[in-house]
């Protein structure tokens, strides 16, 4: 039985609390440019794929950069403090901020993901002995667990506690990765096995024409999973009944345009938005569903007087 190499564990952990960071920034950011800072759903969506398409362009500047300059170890230190820069900035309700928060995360990701991929290769040593392959196991083992927790835990975080509380939690997220990095980063200098530039390791692969092709596929796997930013999150949001066995799973509490939470004493907007009984259609009761779905069918005057009630 092979012994992991040092240090694997810690980089580990690092990756999962910043891809759960990243991937529940990408289940909110549609929901709070439209629900807190009150952009249409088109303007919502279209930012946020904005950030999802820089986020996978900046790499390339991010591995120019360890190449030719910082190397891999500062180049995700940097990029790690950028990250929890950005998630710091999403908590205020502020176009301006929420701008300066895209561009730090989208070049905190830059800085971080290629660099750590090279760090890994660099510690798990040889190919040939098979330990690369299961340190890539294991790593890709970490991003799938974070991108199915992420978005259930921040979904629940913000219908209890609001947007700021829930990227609160991803920067705490953040600065545990952070740590977890600038430990090994002082380990490394001490025991003078910074990882090497990816160019040192650089090898013959396939031509262009393969790449192209390869390419292809994934264009169109994140063509449609990138509708998870953006329309999916509304439509689920507006039609998806979020309860299981009585229990409300993510359900967003009731708000006027201005973010207002209501009075004490006025009557919840489910029951705001039940249709009321008439000579030709009977009251029915209320339900959670009807709740999440008022939310969305209740704008502007009609929800606020329904909130005064």
């Amino acid at each position: 039985m092979r012994t992991p190499p040092s240090g694997l564990f810690g980089l580990l952990v690092a990756e999962f609390w910043e891809r759960f960071s990243y991937f529940a920034v990408l289940s909110l950011l549609a929901l709070n440019l439209n629900e807190r800072l009150l952009l249409s759903e088109g303007q919502a969506s279209t930012l946020a794929g904005s950030f999802a398409a820089l986020s996978y362009l900046t790499p390339l500047f991010g591995g120019w950069l360890a190449d030719r300059g910082l190397g891999a170890g500062r180049t995700i230190l940097l990029g790690a403090i950028c990250l929890l820069a950005g998630y710091l900035a999403l908590m205020h309700a502020s176009l301006a901020a929420t701008y300066g928060a895209i561009g730090l995360l989208a070049l905190g990701s830059g800085l971080f993901k290629p660099s750590f991929t090279t760090w890994l290769s660099s510690l798990a040593g040889d190919p040939a002995s098979g330990q690369r392959q299961a340190s890539f196991r294991w790593l890709f083992f970490c991003v799938n667990l974070a991108a199915a927790v992420a978005p259930l835990c921040i979904g629940g975080i913000q219908a209890r506690r609001g947007f700021a509380a829930a990227f609160a939690f991803c920067a705490l997220s953040m600065l545990l990765c952070l740590a977890c990095i600038a430990a090994l980063f002082l380990r490394s200098i001490r025991n003078g096995d910074m990882p090497k530039r990816a160019a040192d390791e650089a090898k013959a692969g396939a031509g262009p024409r393969a790449l192209a092709v390869l390419c292809l596929p994934s264009i169109a796997f994140f063509v449609v999973f990138s509708q998870s930013m953006g329309a999916l999150v509304f439509w689920a949001r507006d039609h998806i009944d979020r309860t299981l066995g009585g229990l409300a799973l993510c359900t967003y509490p009731a708000r006027d345009d201005l973010g207002r939470r209501p009075r004490a004493g006025a009557v919840p907007l489910a029951h705001a938005g039940t249709p009321a009984a008439t000579p030709h259609r009977p009251a029915r009761e209320s339900s959670s569903f009807d709740g999440a779905r008022s939310c969305a069918a209740l704008r502007g005057p009609q929800r606020w007087d329904a909130l005064s009630a």
